[in-house]
């Protein structure tokens, strides 16, 4: 490790809400956080309404400089092609909820904008794979994502947007409930709050048994630029790791490119469980091209 930076937050926050329908609420909240990065590029952090405990501290700074030093050596890049390829759970977040969740957004159901069609929705009809879930609890304890109520008062409930791969509700506000012709969900605030749910798990460790001969991909550009309405994208993954001999090692530079919807109903979809995760990394199949 060359250098590293941190920081750590913390906040007490006191928040009000009053209508014209005489809708009158009040509360308090607080919020904790840290974020700590390695030689400018590989970072990770802990975010949550209560402190994070030290040994939950120490643990997670230690996975993320494991990565660092990993990526700080160059490995050996495999024929391009279609592979086991190795989501992590950060990946994960940042693009296969974000997909979702945006395909599930109120508005881009009702004006049609995206991969989900209205009447779709109830319809039992499976969209994905019949044993994934997507579902929130924001009444879990201390998490980033839990709240009382949202910013226009719908009270916190625990809800399923996608339940045994078929489309349950949108994620719909006031307004777009009012359109869609349903009563309004809570909405995620953060993905501690929001649960990915599928297949029996697999250990990390198994995880690089299956995965072998394939890559671990920590992270991907231009999510925000993919075409969420098709599925299809084309992302670079500057901080890949090859995966040889049951564990990761040795840095990769590629592209990873298919359909995320048809990833999220094949059958070589695994889950995979990385330590001190709340989210499952993904194992798939599908085509990374080295660079």
């Amino acid at each position: 490790v060359r250098t590293w930076s941190g920081s750590f937050g913390a906040s007490e926050v006191e928040a009000s809400l009053r209508t014209s329908r005489g809708l009158d609420l009040g509360g308090r909240g607080t919020s904790f956080g840290w974020h700590v990065t390695f030689n400018g590029e590989i970072g990770d952090g802990f975010g949550g309404r209560a402190l994070d405990t030290g040994e939950a501290f120490r643990s997670r700074l230690n996975r993320v400089a494991d990565l660092a030093c990993k990526l700080a050596e160059p490995g050996k890049p495999p024929a391009g092609g279609i592979l086991p390829v190795l989501l992590h759970p950060n990946v994960v977040e940042n693009f296969v909820l974000g997909t979702l969740l945006g395909n599930l957004e109120g508005s881009t159901v009702v004006n049609g904008e995206g991969y989900f069609r209205k009447e779709q929705f109830g319809s039992g009809v499976a969209v994905l794979r019949p044993d994934l879930t997507v579902r929130l609890d924001p009444l879990a304890p201390m998490k980033s994502g839990s709240y009382r109520y949202t910013a226009e008062g719908i009270p916190a409930d625990r809800c399923h947007f996608i339940q045994d791969g078929r489309l349950v509700q949108p994620v719909l506000n006031l307004k777009y409930a009012r359109r869609f012709g349903a009563s309004p969900t809570p909405v995620p605030t953060a993905m501690d709050a929001l649960y990915l749910e599928g297949p029996p798990e697999l250990t990390e460790q198994d995880g690089y048994e299956e995965a072998a001969g394939g890559v671990l991909v920590l992270s991907v550009l231009g999510t925000h630029t993919q075409d969420a309405a098709s599925g299809d994208f084309s992302l670079a993954a500057p901080q890949t790791l090859g995966i040889r001999n049951g564990a990761a090692a040795g840095r990769l530079r590629g592209t990873l490119s298919g359909n995320l919807f048809d990833l999220l109903r094949g059958e070589d979809l695994r889950l995979v469980r990385f330590q001190g995760e709340h989210t499952p990394g993904l194992l798939v199949r599908c085509r990374f091209d080295p660079k």
